[in-house]
């Protein structure tokens, strides 16, 4: 059986899975905000309709980042604060999706739909949730 290959963020910052418990519950809702967008992300490529999805998916991150007490250009604070860098992490997953392993698309990657980002980026957070203790 061949070895799922995670995405080395989940496993270079070794310090979210010390990030507190309302930190990871709130990687499970976040994933159910995105299983609840795939009847409404655009199945439209080249950035059709792409802000909708996008505006969603960074609003919930902007929020988590902010109540997890992440400091803009403070790279020492963050790191002494697991939760901020387990969701500045997902931030770099989400801003990177058009990468994903996962992404599955008929067109370049950056001309990806939104429903297309969509799935990877759940299957990407799947990864992340089934490594939080």
């Amino acid at each position: 059986m061949k070895e799922k290959n995670i995405n080395w963020r989940w496993t270079e910052k070794l310090t979210i899975m010390d990030a507190s418990e309302e930190a990871k519950v709130a990687v499970t809702d976040f994933k159910q905000i995105c299983i609840g967008l795939r009847e409404v992300a655009s199945k439209n490529t080249h950035y059709q309709d792409l802000d909708e999805w996008s505006d969603i998916v960074f609003g919930y991150v902007h929020k988590m980042l902010k109540k997890t007490g992440f400091k803009n250009g403070r790279p020492e604070e963050n790191a002494k604060n697991p939760s901020a860098t387990l969701w500045w992490t997902i931030y770099g997953v989400v801003g990177s999706i058009t990468h994903s392993q996962y992404l599955q698309t008929r067109v370049a990657s950056h001309h990806s739909s939104a429903w297309e980002r969509n799935e990877a980026l759940i299957m990407e957070l799947q990864d992340l949730d089934d490594l939080l203790p």
